[in-house]
């Protein structure tokens, strides 16, 4: 389990914050609700391990966390180029953890842990609901709401210490979340609730990751929006 400190949540919706900036900067229209699964992902990988994505929804957020936290992020044209990807880099050994993300509506019926993954080290994301077949090399299979950072955080947590003692590949399915539910929000008032966040301090995070983010356009010579 996670540890629910101040601090951390708190490090946690301000990383929110400087994604969804930097998306919104960069791609001028973005959907709300993909910061929790790239930050509550990212959150618990070590600065050796990988991700690889496929498609577009809600990896593209991964990308942009990645340019701003570090992270060795490739991004695969499909879902079976993405497997193939994670196989490389796992297999190339370095004590890394793959984490290959792959839209739920692009692998319908497909085999998500090929026999060629067993015993490497492979946390599969998956959006919606996943059904591990009866044959298949897969040790666990964790699901947590996509727009909660902190649950998300602490099944991938969970999964990659399984990963890390040498069992794999692990699943993590992401179910979609409520209508109109915004992570951010969600995870600021969990924490107005247990008294480690009031109006004044959200207003000093939001401007602290709005600052970041455009330090990270400067440095990758984009032009402020007008």
């Amino acid at each position: 389990m996670v540890e629910a400190t101040a601090a951390r949540r708190t490090g946690l919706l301000h990383r929110m914050l400087v994604v969804r900036r930097l998306e919104q900067r960069l791609m001028r229209a973005v959907p709300v609700g993909d910061e929790a699964v790239a930050i509550g992902l990212l959150s618990v990988l070590g600065p050796q391990d990988a991700v690889v994505s496929a498609g577009v929804r809600p990896w593209h957020a991964v990308g942009a966390a990645a340019l701003l936290f570090g992270g060795d992020v490739t991004n695969a044209p499909d879902p079976a180029e993405a497997v193939a990807a994670a196989r490389r880099k796992a297999g190339a050994g370095g004590c890394r953890i793959v984490a290959v993300c792959i839209p739920g509506d692009d692998l319908a019926g497909a085999t998500l842990a090929p026999p060629a993954c067993a015993g490497l080290p492979v946390l599969f994301c998956r959006g919606e609901h996943l059904v591990a077949a009866g044959r298949s090399p897969v040790v666990s299979v964790l699901s947590a709401d996509s727009a909660d950072v902190e649950a998300i955080a602490g099944a991938a947590a969970t999964e990659v210490g399984e990963l890390r003692t040498g069992a794999g590949p692990c699943l993590l399915g992401l179910r979609a979340p409520a209508a109109d539910v915004d992570p951010v929000e969600l995870l600021a008032t969990r924490m107005r609730t247990d008294h480690q966040l009031d109006d004044n301090a959200l207003r000093a995070i939001g401007r602290a990751a709005a600052a970041r983010a455009e330090e990270v356009l400067e440095r990758l010579g984009a032009t402020r929006a007008p």
